[in-house]
Protein backbone atom coordinates (compact mmCIF):
# COMPACT_ATOMS: atom_id res chain seq x y z
CA UNK A 1 0.00 0.00 0.00
CA UNK A 2 1.23 3.66 -1.18
CA UNK A 3 0.69 6.58 1.28
CA UNK A 4 0.49 10.08 -0.14
CA UNK A 5 -0.98 12.95 1.65
CA UNK A 6 -4.48 14.61 1.74
CA UNK A 7 -2.49 17.88 1.22
CA UNK A 8 -0.97 16.02 -2.04
CA UNK A 9 -5.05 14.37 -3.46
CA UNK A 10 -4.76 17.99 -5.35
CA UNK A 11 -1.74 17.60 -7.33
CA UNK A 12 -1.51 13.62 -7.85
CA UNK A 13 -2.85 11.56 -10.88
CA UNK A 14 -5.03 8.76 -8.83
CA UNK A 15 -8.41 6.91 -9.83
CA UNK A 16 -11.11 5.79 -8.01
CA UNK A 17 -12.78 2.34 -7.64
CA UNK A 18 -15.74 1.03 -5.32
CA UNK A 19 -17.76 5.12 -4.94
CA UNK A 20 -20.15 5.27 -2.39
CA UNK A 21 -21.97 7.64 -0.41
CA UNK A 22 -24.20 7.77 1.80
CA UNK A 23 -26.16 9.84 4.92
CA UNK A 24 -26.01 8.32 8.53
CA UNK A 25 -28.63 8.95 11.50
CA UNK A 26 -26.93 8.41 14.60
CA UNK A 27 -29.14 7.86 17.77
CA UNK A 28 -27.59 10.02 20.79
CA UNK A 29 -24.86 7.56 23.30
CA UNK A 30 -25.04 5.11 19.58
CA UNK A 31 -21.16 2.58 19.65
CA UNK A 32 -19.74 1.67 16.48
CA UNK A 33 -17.36 -0.99 16.26
CA UNK A 34 -15.08 -1.90 13.22
CA UNK A 35 -14.91 -5.30 12.50
CA UNK A 36 -11.67 -6.90 13.36
CA UNK A 37 -10.69 -7.20 9.61
CA UNK A 38 -10.58 -3.93 9.59
CA UNK A 39 -12.22 -0.92 7.19
CA UNK A 40 -12.29 -2.40 3.20
CA UNK A 41 -11.97 0.92 2.18
CA UNK A 42 -10.86 4.42 2.75
CA UNK A 43 -13.50 6.91 3.43
CA UNK A 44 -14.59 11.00 4.28
CA UNK A 45 -16.63 12.02 6.88
CA UNK A 46 -18.29 15.07 7.21
CA UNK A 47 -19.75 15.59 10.73
CA UNK A 48 -23.53 17.32 10.85
CA UNK A 49 -24.98 17.32 13.88
CA UNK A 50 -23.33 15.35 16.54
CA UNK A 51 -19.84 15.00 18.04
CA UNK A 52 -18.03 11.39 17.48
CA UNK A 53 -15.04 10.13 19.69
CA UNK A 54 -13.31 7.45 17.65
CA UNK A 55 -10.93 5.39 19.88
CA UNK A 56 -8.40 3.40 17.58
CA UNK A 57 -6.01 1.11 19.69
CA UNK A 58 -4.24 3.76 22.26
CA UNK A 59 -4.93 6.60 19.97
CA UNK A 60 -8.58 8.98 20.97
CA UNK A 61 -9.49 11.67 18.37
CA UNK A 62 -12.76 13.69 18.77
CA UNK A 63 -14.96 15.34 15.61
CA UNK A 64 -17.14 18.13 16.00
CA UNK A 65 -19.65 19.34 13.88
CA UNK A 66 -18.19 21.06 10.38
CA UNK A 67 -15.26 18.97 10.52
CA UNK A 68 -14.25 16.10 8.51
CA UNK A 69 -12.43 12.74 9.23
CA UNK A 70 -10.27 10.75 6.79
CA UNK A 71 -10.75 6.81 8.00
CA UNK A 72 -8.09 4.72 6.52
CA UNK A 73 -8.61 1.71 4.93
CA UNK A 74 -7.49 -1.27 7.54
CA UNK A 75 -8.26 0.97 9.88
CA UNK A 76 -9.77 -0.48 13.30
CA UNK A 77 -11.90 2.07 15.46
CA UNK A 78 -14.74 2.28 17.72
CA UNK A 79 -16.62 5.18 17.20
CA UNK A 80 -18.87 6.88 19.82
CA UNK A 81 -21.63 9.13 18.83
CA UNK A 82 -22.93 12.22 20.92
CA UNK A 83 -26.01 12.97 18.30
CA UNK A 84 -27.79 16.68 19.10
CA UNK A 85 -31.54 15.69 17.72
CA UNK A 86 -31.47 11.82 17.75
CA UNK A 87 -31.55 11.16 21.38
CA UNK A 88 -35.15 9.60 21.46
CA UNK A 89 -34.02 6.64 19.51
CA UNK A 90 -35.69 7.76 16.05
CA UNK A 91 -34.48 8.25 12.75
CA UNK A 92 -34.41 12.00 12.77
CA UNK A 93 -31.97 14.86 11.81
CA UNK A 94 -28.39 13.38 9.47
CA UNK A 95 -25.46 13.32 12.17
CA UNK A 96 -22.91 12.94 9.22
CA UNK A 97 -22.92 11.93 5.38
CA UNK A 98 -19.77 9.24 4.62
CA UNK A 99 -18.04 8.94 1.08
CA UNK A 100 -16.08 5.55 0.36
CA UNK A 101 -13.84 4.60 -1.87
CA UNK A 102 -10.64 2.82 -2.91
CA UNK A 103 -8.01 5.15 -4.63
CA UNK A 104 -5.48 3.54 -6.60
CA UNK A 105 -2.45 4.84 -8.41
CA UNK A 106 -1.23 4.49 -11.91
CA UNK A 107 0.51 0.62 -10.84
CA UNK A 108 -2.84 -0.35 -9.76
CA UNK A 109 -1.52 0.34 -6.15
CA UNK A 110 -4.00 1.20 -3.32
CA UNK A 111 -3.21 4.33 -1.86
CA UNK A 112 -3.91 6.00 1.64
CA UNK A 113 -3.37 9.47 2.43
CA UNK A 114 -2.98 8.65 6.03
CA UNK A 115 -1.41 5.99 8.19
CA UNK A 116 -3.99 7.31 10.85
CA UNK A 117 -7.57 8.29 11.59
CA UNK A 118 -7.14 12.26 10.67
CA UNK A 119 -9.62 14.63 11.87
CA UNK A 120 -9.68 17.94 9.15
CA UNK A 121 -11.15 21.62 10.16
CA UNK A 122 -12.08 22.64 6.53
CA UNK A 123 -11.81 26.27 6.03
CA UNK A 124 -15.65 26.54 4.08
CA UNK A 125 -17.51 23.61 5.74
CA UNK A 126 -20.76 24.78 4.25
CA UNK A 127 -19.35 24.32 0.86
CA UNK A 128 -18.28 20.93 1.42
CA UNK A 129 -21.87 20.29 3.00
CA UNK A 130 -23.21 20.99 0.11
CA UNK A 131 -20.86 18.56 -2.18
CA UNK A 132 -21.43 15.97 0.38
CA UNK A 133 -25.39 16.59 0.76
CA UNK A 134 -25.03 16.27 -3.63
CA UNK A 135 -23.19 12.90 -3.83
CA UNK A 136 -25.57 11.40 -1.36
CA UNK A 137 -28.16 12.19 -3.35
CA UNK A 138 -26.33 10.83 -6.59
CA UNK A 139 -25.39 7.65 -4.63
CA UNK A 140 -29.17 6.59 -3.86
CA UNK A 141 -30.07 7.26 -7.24
CA UNK A 142 -29.51 3.56 -8.89
CA UNK A 143 -29.81 4.80 -12.40
CA UNK A 144 -26.75 7.68 -12.14
CA UNK A 145 -24.15 6.66 -14.14
CA UNK A 146 -21.03 5.26 -11.69
CA UNK A 147 -18.47 7.90 -14.15
CA UNK A 148 -20.45 10.56 -13.11
CA UNK A 149 -20.93 9.50 -9.28
CA UNK A 150 -16.91 9.54 -9.46
CA UNK A 151 -16.68 13.00 -11.06
CA UNK A 152 -18.35 13.75 -7.92
CA UNK A 153 -16.23 12.09 -5.71
CA UNK A 154 -13.07 13.59 -7.50
CA UNK A 155 -14.51 16.97 -6.72
CA UNK A 156 -15.64 15.78 -3.05
CA UNK A 157 -11.84 15.01 -2.55
CA UNK A 158 -9.99 17.42 -4.44
CA UNK A 159 -11.99 20.54 -2.13
CA UNK A 160 -11.29 19.05 1.06
CA UNK A 161 -7.45 18.58 -0.28
CA UNK A 162 -7.54 22.32 -1.60
CA UNK A 163 -9.08 23.54 1.46
CA UNK A 164 -6.15 21.61 3.54
CA UNK A 165 -3.53 22.69 1.54
CA UNK A 166 -4.44 26.33 2.38
CA UNK A 167 -4.77 26.08 5.55
CA UNK A 168 -1.20 24.32 5.55
CA UNK A 169 0.21 27.47 3.58
CA UNK A 170 -2.27 30.41 5.16
CA UNK A 171 0.61 32.34 6.82
CA UNK A 172 3.99 33.32 6.50
CA UNK A 173 6.57 31.95 4.05
CA UNK A 174 4.61 29.04 3.60
CA UNK A 175 1.57 31.34 2.22
CA UNK A 176 4.46 32.78 -0.37
CA UNK A 177 5.44 29.12 -1.24
CA UNK A 178 1.73 28.35 -1.89
CA UNK A 179 0.96 31.51 -3.91
CA UNK A 180 4.40 30.43 -5.99
CA UNK A 181 3.47 27.16 -6.98
CA UNK A 182 -0.02 28.14 -7.89
CA UNK A 183 1.36 31.26 -9.95
CA UNK A 184 3.48 28.31 -12.09
CA UNK A 185 0.99 26.31 -12.10
CA UNK A 186 -1.34 28.86 -13.95
CA UNK A 187 1.32 29.88 -15.91
CA UNK A 188 4.28 27.43 -16.76
CA UNK A 189 2.78 25.90 -19.87
CA UNK A 190 1.93 29.60 -21.46
CA UNK A 191 6.08 30.18 -22.10
CA UNK A 192 8.70 31.31 -19.65
CA UNK A 193 8.29 32.73 -16.28
CA UNK A 194 10.92 34.58 -14.82
CA UNK A 195 12.13 33.78 -11.32
CA UNK A 196 11.95 37.55 -10.31
CA UNK A 197 8.22 37.78 -11.55
CA UNK A 198 7.50 34.85 -9.41
CA UNK A 199 8.66 36.47 -6.38
CA UNK A 200 7.16 40.16 -7.16
CA UNK A 201 3.68 38.40 -7.20
CA UNK A 202 4.44 37.03 -3.80
CA UNK A 203 6.45 39.86 -2.10
CA UNK A 204 9.32 38.30 -1.84
CA UNK A 205 13.16 38.17 -2.95
CA UNK A 206 14.02 35.80 -5.53
CA UNK A 207 16.86 34.59 -2.67
CA UNK A 208 13.67 34.03 -0.33
CA UNK A 209 11.89 32.21 -3.28
CA UNK A 210 14.79 29.86 -3.87
CA UNK A 211 15.14 29.17 -0.44
CA UNK A 212 11.61 28.23 0.25
CA UNK A 213 10.97 26.38 -2.54
CA UNK A 214 13.85 24.18 -1.41
CA UNK A 215 12.61 23.62 1.99
CA UNK A 216 9.35 22.67 0.24
CA UNK A 217 10.28 21.01 -2.38
CA UNK A 218 13.68 19.83 -2.10
CA UNK A 219 14.51 21.93 -5.26
CA UNK A 220 14.87 25.56 -6.30
CA UNK A 221 11.51 27.25 -8.13
CA UNK A 222 13.50 26.69 -11.58
CA UNK A 223 13.86 22.90 -11.20
CA UNK A 224 10.31 22.88 -9.84
CA UNK A 225 9.05 24.31 -13.15
CA UNK A 226 11.31 22.34 -15.59
CA UNK A 227 10.14 18.92 -13.52
CA UNK A 228 6.31 20.33 -14.70
CA UNK A 229 6.91 20.74 -17.76
CA UNK A 230 9.19 17.79 -18.63
CA UNK A 231 5.98 15.93 -17.10
CA UNK A 232 3.64 17.40 -19.15
CA UNK A 233 5.84 16.89 -22.43
CA UNK A 234 6.32 12.92 -21.57
CA UNK A 235 2.22 12.16 -21.49
CA UNK A 236 2.03 14.25 -24.58
CA UNK A 237 4.47 12.47 -26.35
CA UNK A 238 3.71 9.08 -24.74
CA UNK A 239 0.02 9.64 -26.25
CA UNK A 240 1.26 9.20 -29.43
CA UNK A 241 -1.44 12.11 -30.79
CA UNK A 242 1.35 15.10 -31.24
CA UNK A 243 4.23 16.01 -33.06
CA UNK A 244 7.10 17.20 -31.26
CA UNK A 245 6.49 20.60 -32.43
CA UNK A 246 3.56 20.46 -30.76
CA UNK A 247 4.44 18.98 -27.71
CA UNK A 248 6.57 22.16 -27.47
CA UNK A 249 4.02 24.36 -28.00
CA UNK A 250 2.19 22.99 -25.28
CA UNK A 251 4.48 23.06 -22.98
CA UNK A 252 5.62 26.71 -23.54
CA UNK A 253 8.28 26.07 -25.88
CA UNK A 254 8.51 28.62 -28.99
CA UNK A 255 11.43 26.85 -30.21
CA UNK A 256 11.22 23.13 -31.03
CA UNK A 257 14.96 22.70 -31.70
CA UNK A 258 15.71 24.34 -28.30
CA UNK A 259 12.62 21.70 -26.37
CA UNK A 260 14.35 18.80 -28.09
CA UNK A 261 17.93 20.36 -26.73
CA UNK A 262 16.03 21.24 -23.27
CA UNK A 263 14.37 17.53 -22.86
CA UNK A 264 17.39 15.84 -23.70
CA UNK A 265 19.29 17.17 -21.07
CA UNK A 266 16.74 16.72 -18.84
CA UNK A 267 16.17 13.57 -19.24
CA UNK A 268 18.78 11.79 -21.25
CA UNK A 269 16.38 10.83 -24.31
CA UNK A 270 15.22 12.77 -27.51
CA UNK A 271 11.88 13.65 -28.10
CA UNK A 272 11.48 11.14 -31.11
CA UNK A 273 12.79 8.44 -29.08
CA UNK A 274 9.41 8.44 -26.76
CA UNK A 275 7.12 8.37 -29.71
CA UNK A 276 8.89 6.08 -31.21
CA UNK A 277 9.02 3.56 -28.26
CA UNK A 278 5.42 4.20 -27.99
Amino acid sequence: MKYISVEEAYTEDFGLFSVLAFPQRWNDLAVYKMPESGRPDSGFMLVTDCSITMISGERTVKAEVGQIVYLPMGAKYESRFSAKCNSDGNRGNITNYLLNFIPKNADGEVLNFSDDIRVITPKDSARLGTMFREICEKSENAAYPTSLLKSLAYSVIAEISRQTREAEYGFGKSKAVFAAADYIGRLCFRGDIKISEIAESCHVSEATLRRMFIAEFGIPPKDYINNLRISRARQLLESGDVSVAEVAYLCGFEDASYFSRFFKKQTGKKPMEIQEKQ
